[in-house]
C-alpha cells in the first residue's frame, strides 16, 4: 500500500512531516486545516486521555476524544473542552465524538477507521 504524506519545509530548508495525505481536513474556505495543534491542546485537558482530530464532509471536522473517567457526561465534556479551545485561541470542534478507545495498530491510532465509523452511524456526534 502507498501512503503519501504531507511535509512542510521551513526557511533552513529542514523538512517536517504533517500528515498522510488521508488526513488531511479542509475548512469552508477550501484551505487546509493543521489539525496537530488542536489535537495537542485537546490532549492537555485533564478529562480526556487522547483526541484525534478527523474530517467530515464536507468542510467540517470531528474530535474524537477517550474521556479519563467511566461513566462520563458527554455534554459538560464538549463544554469544557469548548472552553479550553475558546482558551487557547483554538477553532472550536463543530463535533465531538467519544470512545473507551481509538482503534491502532500496535502503537499507531487508525484514523481511516474512526472515518469509517463516523460515516456508518457507529460513533455519535454531539
Amino acid at each position: 500500500m502507498l501512503i503519501i504524506d504531507v511535509a512542510e519545509m521551513d526557511d533552513d530548508g529542514n523538512i517536517q512531516i504533517i500528515c498522510p495525505l488521508s488526513d488531511l481536513i479542509y475548512d469552508q474556505n477550501g484551505t487546509i486545516f493543521n489539525h496537530k495543534p488542536l489535537e495537542k491542546i485537546l490532549a492537555l485537558s485533564n478529562l480526556i486521555k487522547g483526541a484525534q482530530i478527523i474530517d467530515y464532509p464536507p468542510h467540517s471536522f470531528v474530535a474524537v476524544c477517550v474521556p479519563k473517567k467511566i461513566p462520563f457526561d458527554p455534554l459538560f465534556l464538549k463544554a469544557e473542552l469548548s472552553l479550553l479551545c475558546r482558551e487557547t485561541s483554538m477553532k472550536i470542534p463543530p463535533y465531538f465524538a467519544f470512545l473507551h478507545d481509538f482503534p491502532r495498530t500496535k502503537t499507531r491510532v487508525q484514523k481511516f477507521k474512526l472515518r469509517e465509523m463516523v460515516a456508518e452511524g457507529k460513533i455519535e456526534l454531539i
